[in-house]
């Protein structure tokens, strides 16, 4: 999966060599034969388009040939806030001698003003690669195209803008649709810090060949939207194609909100994950083939909660629970588990693989391999066991939150302001 951040707004967040060489007509509808090769270009911030010129975007190739555009415009992606994108259009290369290196050499301002693009460069993302979601924020819902949409609009909602590396239809040429929406997920953090998390049940900004689209979020009545912050922004793969027919891998716009400002030192970690599984113990898969929707209520009394797919949210009661977590949740899954009540445990299984993890001072997402997504709220208050299995009497490690926390590189987590991304990534849990 690819991760972007949006934190530096003074950054070109993609160059995307989208096409190469299309006969006749260019293949955004621009009419001169020249301008047969596109490459948009994403900014972290809308741009004065007074201050483009062709002169300013300087493209090396891999033999170092050099290039500029013919032209540069912000067409198609023009509407209210989505000037952030600018489309080169020229000669850049070939499949064989691809563009490898965008430099800004000109004034580039941003639409404030306050930004001068000059002297930035980005590496060039290849021909043959698939679109990736570059950045993603929260809009005013006066964006919303109430007239022109599909699915729903909510009561208590918000939305998101999400701008993609370059323009995106279906496989086929058609525009996204209602079955489409259960590829995005988007975590929001709330007044308490505690995360949501979401999928479209709308989405505007369709038919108009550009790289955004504003879906539309629903929450409970109880939450306050306008205190939300959104902390990312995902999709899966395989269900959009780019101009040159390369289809989407699964990406990821991560908003980090609070600067990491030293290494943190991970060998004061009371606890070391491993490079490689512990071939003594068992390696589990998969109990089911998918998950289930839904909230599981447990009793009252102590419980031993196995998550295996039975339900999208696991949410105990009263008395001391167990949460054992594991690669018996199904592939492609997430899940959400809440238990404000008692002296809890979050036990996670040897040989579990922890691919990436994101923090709050009070919640946890953990993503296992094969995009499972388990989300702890509450979860300063859980016990963290690495290793054990409550069904075979293993001990594991007990660790605080806070022990949990710096295992993945986060230091001092109970201090953040906002939420982290974990450095410790791609390891094991044994």
């Amino acid at each position: 999966m690819k991760n972007y951040n949006e934190n530096n707004d003074a950054k070109i967040l993609s160059a995307f060599y989208g096409s190469d060489d299309v006969g006749g007509l260019n293949p955004f509808g621009f009419p001169s034969p020249d301008d047969r090769d596109g490459m948009p270009v994403v900014f972290a911030q809308e741009l004065d388009q007074d201050s483009l010129d062709s002169l300013d975007f300087k493209i090396t190739t891999e033999s170092g040939a050099l290039y500029y555009p013919n032209r540069v415009t912000l067409n198609p992606a023009n509407g209210e806030g989505e000037n952030s994108t600018v489309l080169l259009l020229g000669e850049f290369g070939s499949a064989d001698d691809q563009p490898v290196y965008l430099e800004i050499v000109g004034d580039v301002y941003s639409l404030d003003g306050d930004v001068n693009y000059k002297g930035e460069s980005i590496g060039v993302v290849p021909l043959e690669s698939g679109p990736s979601l570059v950045n993603a924020k929260i809009v005013s819902t006066d964006l919303f195209d109430t007239g022109n949409f599909i699915g729903e609009i909510p009561e208590n909602g918000l939305v998101v803008q999400t701008t993609w590396d370059g323009g995106v239809t279906k496989p086929n040429g058609q525009e996204l649709n209602e079955d489409d929406f259960q590829y995005f997920t988007a975590i929001f953090r709330d007044e308490n810090v505690d995360l949501i998390e979401a999928q479209p049940v709308g989405m505007s900004d369709l038919d108009d060949g550009d790289n955004h689209q504003l879906p539309y979020f629903e929450f409970d009545e109880d939450v306050n939207v306008e205190t939300l912050e959104l902390v990312s922004v995902s999709v899966e793969g395989g269900f959009v194609t780019d101009p040159n027919g390369d289809v989407n891998d699964a990406s990821e716009v991560i908003m980090t909100t609070q600067e990491v400002t030293e290494e943190t030192d991970i060998s004061k970690s009371k606890y070391q994950l491993s490079e490689k599984i512990d071939s003594s113990k068992n390696i589990l898969k998969p109990f089911n083939e998918t998950s289930k929707a839904g909230t599981l209520n447990f009793s009252s009394g102590d419980n031993i909660v196995i998550a295996d797919g039975q339900a999208k949210t696991l949410r105990g009661l009263d008395g001391n629970d167990t949460y054992f977590v594991s690669n018996l949740l199904p592939k492609d899954s997430t899940i959400e588990i809440i238990d404000t009540s008692g002296s809890n445990i979050i036990q996670i299984a040897a040989n579990t693989k922890v691919v990436k993890t994101l923090w709050t001072k009070n919640a946890a997402r953990l993503t296992f391999e094969d995009d499972r997504v388990i989300t702890i709220n509450g979860a300063d208050k859980f016990t963290f066991n690495m290793g054990g299995n409550v069904t075979d009497g293993t001990d594991g490690t007990d660790l605080t939150f806070a022990e949990f926390a710096l295992s993945f590189g986060i230091d001092d987590v109970l201090n953040l302001s906002g939420s982290n991304t974990g450095t410790v990534t791609d390891l094991y849990i044994i």
